[in-house]
């Protein structure tokens, strides 16, 4: 699933969405995204070649943020020295390719209408996404009645949305995938 299919999903929760301002909307699913990255973390593994003569490694995926680890079929791990959309890799004699690198993804920088999301974030992020987009819609349904002077039983307490939202982000850090033990760069 893409994030502009995440976005549509959480938008498909409002029957009525009075907060519908499009730009707004993708600032918040860019904000979404770039929570559940720096603070939940995508880690993906790839297969990436290592030339034995220059130890460079085949280019990087598009969505690399950080390296985690390089490791090769036995399990060992190297070091690795970002370089031009390439990694130096300082190799032993006893390396077996392939190797393995272990990454941080960047999910704030893609398309958005054709990055795909890992399956496994899916639900947290719509679901985080729709509590973004329903804070603003219940501040405009709140206007909206204290205008027209009728009660609007839909209009949930700031204070309540905003811990829920609290909530939902320390359970979505509580879930977050370890971290590879090694050295980031």
């Amino acid at each position: 699933m893409t994030p502009n299919q995440v976005k549509e999903m959480a938008l498909s929760k409002f029957p009525i969405l009075l907060f519908d301002n499009a730009d707004t909307i993708n600032v918040i699913l860019k904000s979404a995204l770039m929570f559940y990255q720096t603070k939940v973390a995508v880690i993906k593994q790839v297969e990436i070649k290592i030339d034995l003569e220059t130890k460079l490694t085949t280019a990087l995926p598009n969505d690399f943020l950080k390296g985690a680890k390089l490791s090769g079929v036995d399990g060992n791990c190297f070091s690795i020295f970002p370089s031009n959309n390439v990694l130096k890799v300082d190799i032993t004699k006893h390396y077996k390719p392939p190797a393995t690198l272990t990454y941080f993804a960047n999910i704030c920088d893609v398309d958005f209408d054709t990055y795909q999301l890992p399956p496994e974030i899916i639900t947290n992020l719509q679901d985080y996404l729709e509590i973004l987009i329903r804070i603003p819609n219940n501040e405009l349904k709140s206007a909206i009645s204290a205008q027209s002077e009728i009660l609007d039983p839909t209009v949930q307490i700031h204070q309540e949305l905003l811990q829920e939202k609290k909530e939902l982000e320390a359970k979505m850090i509580a879930a977050a995938p370890p971290i590879p033990m090694t050295s980031f760069y």
